[in-house]
């Protein structure tokens, strides 16, 4: 029911935050000023980094019981997107963007599916691509972010189709990637059955010469 946040030199916590409900997720911001926990309550705060103190919140993100997963999307400080995914009321898988200046209502809510699982997000700010994964899916959804115009998110036609279920899903950094090969994201994917799978996604290129 507390986050921490430590320094790693000293051992020792630097401020502490008390959430009274099982903490979700934790994603930092892009300058690492702050950092966002979403909560059982349904509640997702954004908390100063260097004093542990709440700065804004949002009462109920995702009015569903499934778990509320967070990404940062581009953003400067206190400024630009977040995104939450979660259900809805009638267990409807959603997604929806938030403008950090004004939590009160979303951006926009993009519904998709009814399956159980919980919806675990992964974005490629290079790209600006959401890769959108699920507990015990076998598809990941593509979406771009377009934070210039609504409804910001667009769903891309070129996904990745599996009949094997995942159980969790990262990132890889992109120092890990084979640029050669037109590689823009790859993702780790850990299955009940056969292990680590990694996901490679191309960018298909006429030429061979270097990207």
């Amino acid at each position: 029911y507390t986050v921490k946040t430590w320094d790693i030199e000293s051992g020792t916590a630097i401020n502490s935050l008390e959430t009274k409900n099982l903490t979700q997720d934790i994603v930092w911001d892009v300058r690492g000023d702050s950092y966002a926990t979403s909560n059982k309550d349904k509640s997702v705060r954004i908390v100063d980094a260097r004093t542990g103190e709440e700065a804004t919140k949002i009462e109920i993100a995702h009015e569903g019981s499934k778990s509320t997963k967070l990404q940062y999307l581009d953003n400067d400080g206190a400024s630009g997107k977040i995104l939450t995914s979660g259900a809805s009321k009638q267990s409807m898988r959603e997604m929806k963007v938030w403008d950090l200046k004004n939590l009160s209502k979303p951006l926009h809510t993009e519904s998709v599916d009814t399956a159980s699982g919980a919806l675990m997000p992964l974005y490629d700010r290079d790209t600006k691509v959401v890769y959108l994964c699920g507990k015990g899916d076998g598809q990941i959804r593509l979406y771009e972010f377009d934070e210039s115009k609504e409804p910001f998110l667009y769903k891309l036609n070129d996904g990745f189709r599996s009949t094997t279920p995942g159980k969790g899903y990262c990132m890889l950094p992109k120092r890990g990637l084979d640029i050669m090969d037109c590689e823009t994201t790859r993702l780790l994917k850990i299955t009940n059955t056969d292990g680590l799978h990694p996901l490679k996604f191309i960018v298909p290129r006429k030429s061979e010469a270097f990207q």
